[in-house]
């Protein structure tokens, strides 16, 4: 088929998402993010979810994560974190979750500004891919960028984008548990959501939020997450261990009054940091209150149970090598 006759095929509304990396910026003066808002608006597209989150790799991932898990969403835009200053780091971590990369996307974006601005347009490493059957678009937070952007790629092209993305058999979104099914508990290292059944089965309510397992992180990759929440200090102070040299971490996010409960005991040591929020941690019959920087130990084979309390938490579940 033609890229003319894929045009022509192309969906006419697209459901988009727009995230916006800054740690400055909130909704209310995010001027790119209304840029790319108003655009697909006017273009009659649809905006499913809108974020301004830091320009943090942890945040950044969380929240990809949570979109595509929430499925539905045909395209997603970001803009800023493209730069090169050690700030910059979200542009790694983006570009390690996409599944196939469009080279071409950065490639054009850099000529059309080095139209406009010179050299300096070698700076930006605007980007696009696709990540679980949906398109991701990565470009400068300013206005000007966001707009050649849009003007000059995404409004003429994103149509077409996501039609080949989805294939001839588009996957269809994420359906929710069915009635009855026992739930599976969840486990270091997996990624599971459970619904309000589930949920209820487990004896937390309203539900538990997605739980994103992150990639294997070397001492040093857990330390920089830390770094920026409550507690970081301290959690880099416990990575220093020669015995933790081959960790193993997933990061889990918890709704309110949701649950983290390991289906099997472990053969190895688990420290349980938390990074935002307040939980009950339980085990052995006995029960204690936990908040962002307190760190658990648990020892080998210990059953545990930590419930998130009213405004859910963020936790890193670490586990030393058996």
């Amino acid at each position: 088929m033609s890229h003319e006759e894929h045009r022509s095929a192309a969906p006419t509304t697209l459901r988009c998402a727009v995230l916006t990396l800054s740690d400055s910026r909130t909704e209310a003066t995010d001027s790119s993010g209304k840029i790319l808002r108003d655009a697909l608006a006017a273009a009659g597209h649809s905006v499913a979810d809108y974020r301004v989150i830091r320009e943090d790799p942890g945040e950044l991932r969380l929240a990809v994560l949570s979109i595509a898990e929430k499925g539905g969403v045909d395209a997603l835009l970001v803009n800023g974190g493209t730069g090169i200053s050690p700030r910059d780091g979200t542009f790694e971590e983006l570009e390690g979750l996409l599944e196939k990369r469009l080279e071409g996307f950065g490639e054009i974006f850099r000529a059309l500004s080095f139209a406009e601005i010179g050299p300096a347009a070698m700076l930006t490493r605007a980007t696009a891919g696709i990540f679980r059957g949906m398109v991701v678009a990565s470009v400068p937070g300013s206005p000007h960028a966001v707009r050649l952007a849009w003007e000059r790629l995404l409004a003429p092209e994103l149509p077409h984008m996501v039609s080949v993305a989805r294939g001839p058999n588009p996957r269809p979104a994420p359906a929710g548990p069915a009635p009855g099914r026992k739930p599976a508990r969840l486990v270091p290292g997996s990624s599971r959501h459970l619904g309000p059944e589930e949920a209820e089965e487990l004896g937390t309510a309203p539900t538990l939020a997605p739980v994103a397992a992150i990639r294997p992180w070397s001492v040093r990759g857990l330390a920089e997450v830390a770094v920026h929440e409550e507690g970081g200090a301290r959690i880099r102070r416990l990575l220093e261990g020669p015995e933790m040299a081959a960790l193993g971490a997933d990061h889990v996010v918890l709704a309110a009054r949701g649950a983290f409960v390991p289906e099997a005991t472990s053969r190895s040591e688990t420290l349980l940091f938390l990074l935002k929020g307040s939980a009950t941690f339980e085990a052995d019959g006995k029960s204690r209150a936990v908040k962002a920087g307190d760190v658990v130990h648990v020892a080998p084979t210990v059953e545990f149970r930590l419930a998130a309390g009213d405004g859910g938490c963020d936790l890193l579940c670490l586990r030393s090598p058996r």
